[in-house]
């Protein structure tokens, strides 16, 4: 995938998920049990809490020899999104959509940032274990919106949203 392609395909499941959210009321949004007891509210900011760690990834990688985001840390990801979800369960909806939109405009802004081949080349930095830079950023950005994005819908259907 070139820059071009990645930019695209990041606006297109932005527009996607938003779609998701279309009408949804600020009670649908805090109503739990979306998947468990997360709400919309806890879903996007589970999402922006990752996209987030992307950013951090990508300011980092230039500058430093192996980036110190969570991707390389020891704690596993149920204890970061657990950990992560104590820490937002409380912010304010209007705090958590702010996030959730910025913490994209962020990405692009980065992403622009890179050579494309520093983004398509599996070898561009040491410490991706021979991946390309793009599938970091499409893991935690648009593949994680469209697997949450199927959690809504099907919460939606189920409630008649």
């Amino acid at each position: 995938m070139n820059k071009e392609q990645l930019l695209l395909k990041l606006e297109s499941s932005r527009e996607s998920f938003l779609e998701a959210l279309e009408g949804l009321t600020d009670e649908a949004y805090l109503e739990k049990g979306v998947i468990e007891d997360w709400s919309v509210k806890d879903i996007l900011a589970h999402i922006t809490m990752w996209e987030a760690q992307i950013i951090t990834l990508l300011f980092r990688a230039r500058s430093k020899p192996h980036p110190n985001t969570v991707h390389f840390g020891k704690e596993t990801t149920d204890t970061l999104n657990e950990r992560w979800y104590k820490q937002h369960r409380d912010r304010e909806l209007s705090r958590v959509l702010d996030d959730f939109e910025g913490v994209r405009n962020q990405t692009l802004r980065r992403i622009e940032d890179f050579a494309e081949k520093d983004l398509v080349s599996a070898n561009a930095f040491d410490w991706l274990d021979s991946q390309p830079l793009w599938k970091w950023i499409a893991e935690e950005t648009y593949n994680h919106e469209e697997e949450h994005r199927g959690h809504i819908i099907a919460w939606r259907n189920s409630k008649g949203y």
